[in-house]
């Protein structure tokens, strides 16, 4: 029973030995194909650009049989715009061997940067009478931050009474692929001062991409400003253009103030009341006196009579 046991454990340990051997013999000759991206790829969208540009990869090939060539296809799928490979066809020969690639990807204008998009390189190699996939690289593709703005207001043209307040309502239109902040200030801002016409400060306003928002622009007047047309030339600032020295957007609009003189208010008028009845009164005081003089000469001459 023993030497049977004995036999029985010989055998597996042989056979062992043979599968390891079999299987190291096999691993020897598995061919690795895959495909590595040497760099990401930035992609300037904004309006006028080409929105292009080219990635580069490296496709590795390993324990490939010297005297077998590999026949490598590769095709490119791109999850934005298009992609296209500078060889999509490629044969190798030797062990460890390597090839570049030259990825040209072409995208649509106006991409937002807040979505990942990805070119991914795949496809499959034949030698002698093996085949397999390749293993696939995938390629970030980054759309670069660009900056613009529309503005305009309903009423560019206000009318307000000397001393009084107004507003003007301007509204800013995100039209960049990014988030942005955005300021305001007067161009003309001390001229205007110089006839009594101030600005409350503004704060930064924020607005999403494709959002509108209104900026409201107080105008105080004084008593003191004279009638007039006032132009009030603002400017409008891309806080988020302005980390690019080469590229801060800034807009003008020129708003129209008209003041005009200020109606009497319930002061005014009582006041006014007031004088003409002390002037009144005057005459009325001046009427009395001169009755009673009157009356004293009259009542004098009539004693000298008698």
């Amino acid at each position: 029973m023993r030497r049977v046991c004995s036999i029985i454990a010989i055998i597996l340990i042989f056979l062992s030995i043979i599968n390891y051997l079999s299987f190291s013999s096999e691993a020897d000759i598995i061919t690795q194909v895959e495909v590595v991206p040497d760099s990401f790829c930035e992609v300037d969208v904004s309006p006028g650009s080409l929105a292009n540009a080219t990635v580069n990869g490296t496709v590795l090939c390993t324990n490939v049989d010297p005297a077998t060539p590999i026949f490598i296809n590769l095709t490119v799928n791109s999850t934005i715009g298009s992609a296209k490979l500078d060889k999509p066809h490629i044969v190798i020969q030797g062990s460890h061997s390597s090839e570049k690639i030259e990825i040209s990807i072409q995208i649509s204008g106006l991409i937002s940067p807040y979505v990942e998009h990805v070119c991914i390189v795949s496809g499959y190699w034949e030698q002698g009478g093996t085949n397999g996939t390749v293993i696939e690289g995938r390629f970030l593709i980054i759309p670069l931050n660009f900056y613009r703005f529309n503005l305009h207001s309903e009423n560019p043209l206000k009318e307000v009474r000397q001393g009084e307040r107004t507003y003007f309502d301007l509204i800013i239109i995100n039209t960049g692929n990014y988030h942005d902040d955005y300021i305001m200030d007067i161009v003309n801002r001390e001229e205007l001062e110089l006839s009594n016409i101030s600005f409350p400060s503004v704060p930064i306003i924020s607005i999403e991409q494709g959002g509108q928002k209104i900026l409201k622009l107080t105008v105080d007047t004084s008593s003191e400003t004279p009638e007039g047309d006032y132009q009030i030339l603002v400017i409008i600032t891309s806080v988020g253009s302005e980390n690019n020295e080469d590229e801060s957007i800034s807009e003008e609009y020129n708003l129209t103030l008209n003041v005009i003189k200020r109606s009497k208010g319930k002061d005014e008028s009582d006041d006014w009341e007031m004088d003409v009845l002390f002037f009144l009164l005057i005459l009325f005081i001046i009427a009395v006196v001169i009755i009673v003089i009157i009356m004293i000469i009259i009542l004098i001459r009539s004693m000298r009579i008698q």
